[in-house]
């Protein structure tokens, strides 16, 4: 729990997200902040799609660095005020430690380790839809995983910064620190909710409209 005036002790979350969803809404009070903390990026994305299901009239929100800009933005502000009837936060560790630290949402620049403390998404992602060719604007962009980014099956496009252009990525192209890897729109992968979905289908909308 996340009072108006300080944390109560939280209980461990069970392993399998539909167990975790279901405790968190056992333990859930109307007009208190409920916090749950996975250990990784993607156990938050299926805990939340679970009490999607399970509470449809709750408030929830995924907390986590791996939305594009304006959605970080918007998230980072609403959490600064909790909605009269409360809500249900699932958070990466990190974020999680800085919102018990200070009751607030501090920054979601992307630092964190999202894949469970190991590694830090230092590549970014941007959906567009196909042909374009316009140079990666900052709006556009969704911090991600490296690890999910380089094992995506589908077609990706790296930044060339020196060259000014997009270059098509091979199995074996190189996705180092830093670089912005563009991806096909209709074959999905955002949420505007969860967030970074490698595994998700539905077309994203682009952030811009470009070309």
């Amino acid at each position: 729990m996340l009072p108006a005036t300080g944390c109560e002790a939280d209980a461990v979350l069970p392993p399998l997200p539909l167990h975790a969803a279901t405790a968190l809404l056992d333990a859930h009070r109307p007009g208190t902040t409920t916090l749950g903390v996975p250990a990784t990026l993607a156990q938050v994305r299926s805990i939340l799609r679970e009490l999607q299901q399970l509470a449809p009239g709750t408030a929830l929100v995924a907390v986590h660095p791996c939305f594009r800009s304006a959605h970080r933005a918007a998230l980072a502000a609403s959490l600064l005020n909790a909605p009269a009837g409360g809500r249900i936060l699932v958070a990466t560790p990190a974020v999680a430690a800085q919102l018990q630290a200070d009751r607030r949402l501090v920054a979601l620049d992307g630092g964190e380790a999202a894949t469970g403390g190991h590694e830090a998404p230092v590549l970014n992602v941007l959906w567009r839809l196909r042909g374009s060719e316009a140079a990666p604007q900052s709006a556009e962009l969704c911090p991600a995983p490296p690890v999910a980014v380089r094992k995506l099956r589908r077609e990706r496009w790296l930044w060339d910064r020196a060259a000014g252009r997009w270059q098509h990525c091979q199995p074996s192209t190189a996705l180092p620190a830093g670089s912005i890897v563009r991806l096909n729109a209709e074959e999905g992968g955002y949420d505007a909710t969860l967030g970074w979905m490698p595994h998700a289908r539905l077309t994203v909308v682009p952030a811009l409209t470009v070309d």
